[in-house]
């Protein structure tokens, strides 16, 4: 018989099969595609997420936000938007924020990638324009206020009293454009952090509602995000799970120089000490021992007991891009061959994770330390003696 063709069925199964295996292959790239922040939740290492406040193209605050999913464990790290830079397309040295262009992150985030040594999986942009409205989509943001602020700036009056708080959205606006007029450099970077953290912790509380399909929309149409629509409810219900009381927050610190008639932020040791305390910083939140509020408001004290001028002075800069406060710097009055902590205070846990800092083993505690006599600062809660087996990094075996 000629004209008919006859189908082979064992063809039609296969045919079949392809198509399912395109069809479900398609599906999985979606998911995968589409997923991107739920997979970077699974994984053994932190997330990271670059945080942004901005007025038009002016950064006020410029954050790396470190989060390790499976203990609820995370870190601040404030990267200063005129920290100075080599700026490869203008061909000189500048300000970081001259790359930074609002709704287009990119060459900005690449900057920050260079400097912190890690890369960053996300970023999340908010304009002082949006931000009010971000604020009252939450319900506004609790946060404490040290001192009240009444001035008039640029023509409008601030009026903000003191103690803790939940800021509406005028409010917050207000508080993060102008704050206090008196404040310290070091005053206003803690102001910074101390409201992301209670954005973030707020995004946690109301993640049920943020969830909302409709919410969710909403709260992408007033961010700058690289996270998905379908991811961003697993950051909201992420962020439920953060331990913000237990925050680290740390700072890129370095030497003001006034280039170009702009003050510009250069980081300590060409960066590598701030690289290197990210580093450390990561393996913290992998582990079971991580700073705590409780760590950072310790009292550490620095001496040097070697005939390295200056040694305990950039020892110091270390400590304090971890968040420890340093009440004093010295010299010891004999040479030591290894470095020695000594605990005053009896907190074991926190001499260690501080002693861990330098890789030092060699820790006595208060009562070891009487002989020491005037040799110590009263207000210091720990001390760290700096040997000769210090490198000015790590304690060498």
């Amino acid at each position: 018989m000629t004209g008919r063709k006859i189908f082979d069925p064992g063809s039609i199964l296969l045919l079949l099969i392809v198509a399912i295996l395109i069809t479900t292959g398609i599906f999985l790239y979606g998911r995968v595609r589409v997923d991107r922040f739920e997979n970077a939740l699974g994984r053994e290492v932190p997330v990271s997420i670059l945080l942004l406040i901005s007025d038009e193209d002016s950064i006020i605050f410029s954050e790396l936000f470190l989060y390790h999913h499976g203990n609820g464990k995370g870190a601040l790290a404030d990267i200063p938007a005129n920290t100075g830079s080599l700026l490869r397309d203008e061909g000189k040295i500048g300000a970081i924020e001259t790359l930074f262009v609002t709704g287009d992150p990119d060459a900005y985030r690449e900057k920050i990638e260079q400097i912190a040594g890690i890369e960053v999986d996300f970023h999340l942009a908010v304009d002082l324009d949006h931000l009010d409205r971000l604020v009252d989509l939450i319900g506004g943001v609790e946060t404490f206020i040290p001192n009240p602020v009444d001035t008039t700036l640029e023509g409008e009056t601030v009026l903000l009293p003191s103690g803790s708080f939940v800021l509406d959205g005028s409010k917050a606006l207000s508080y993060l454009r102008h704050g206090d007029p008196s404040e310290t450099e070091s005053e206003r970077i803690s102001r910074g952090q101390s409201f992301i953290r209670s954005l973030l912790d707020s995004f946690g509380s109301t993640h049920q509602r943020l969830s909302h399909p409709e919410v969710t929309r909403t709260f992408a149409d007033e961010v700058d995000t690289d996270i998905s629509l379908r991811g961003l409810p697993s950051f909201f219900e992420a962020m439920q799970r953060l331990d913000v009381e237990n925050m680290v927050q740390l700072r890129l610190r370095g030497t003001s120089r006034l280039v170009d008639d702009q003050t510009l932020l250069f980081p300590h040791s060409e960066g590598r000490l701030f690289k290197e305390t990210l580093v450390q910083t990561v393996n913290s939140l992998q582990s079971e021992n991580q700073l705590t509020e409780d760590d950072l408001r310790i009292g550490v004290e620095i001496l040097n007991g070697t005939e390295i001028n200056g040694l305990a002075s950039r020892t110091s800069q270390l400590y304090q891009s971890f968040g420890y406060e340093v009440v004093r710097v010295g010299n010891a009055e004999e040479t030591y061959e290894k470095t020695l902590i000594i605990d005053k205070i009896g907190n074991q846990a926190a001499a260690k994770r501080l002693a861990d800092v330098i890789r030092c083993r060699n820790i006595t505690l208060q009562p070891a330390a009487a002989d020491f006599g005037d040799e110590l600062d009263l207000n210091a809660d720990i001390v760290i003696i700096l040997g000769k087996d210090f490198d000015g990094r790590y304690c060498k075996e």
